[in-house]
């Protein structure tokens, strides 16, 4: 999910919430089919895409900062903007979402 979220433009993530809480709400529709997700997990899932954000900006910049791609620059920029700045990976209520996937799957 995070990486198909960073897709062609990682600037764009704003423009891409709809999609991530349509993706997630299918993930948890699976997975709450087989068992039942911690709530704290849940609050806490941005620190997941914060961990992927930490290991992916210090892979590129571990390469070279120097002769980075379009791609890469913008990555760099946006994830430094978002770690820096405490901001969320993407802008989804993940409980939100989840409660709906329970509504939606009678569970």
């Amino acid at each position: 999910m995070y990486y198909y979220l960073l897709g062609g433009d990682p600037t764009e993530l704003h423009e891409k919430v709809e999609e991530a809480e349509d993706m997630f709400f299918h993930i948890m529709s699976g997975y709450v089919s087989e068992c039942k997700p911690d709530m704290e997990c849940l609050r806490n899932i941005d620190l997941f895409f914060q961990l992927r954000d930490y290991i992916l900006l210090s892979s590129i910049l571990e390469r070279s900062v120097n002769n980075l791609s379009n791609w890469g620059k913008s990555f760099v920029e946006s994830a430094t903007d978002r770690l820096l700045g405490g901001k969320p990976f993407i802008q989804v209520d993940f409980e939100r979402v989840y409660k709906m996937t329970k509504e939606i799957n009678n569970i």
